[in-house]
């Protein structure tokens, strides 16, 4: 696969998540360790 092939999946997920609360894709998306600082105060 491509690097454009991988970037425009991955865009096509979050854009289902933004535009069709698609949550259950967020854990595809990021990695856990990118979930655990977002996630923290």
């Amino acid at each position: 696969m491509s690097e454009n092939t991988t970037l425009r999946d991955l865009f096509d997920r979050w854009e289902s998540i933004w535009h069709e609360a698609r949550f259950d894709l967020v854990p595809e998306c990021v990695t856990s360790g990118t979930m655990k600082l977002a996630t923290e105060p």
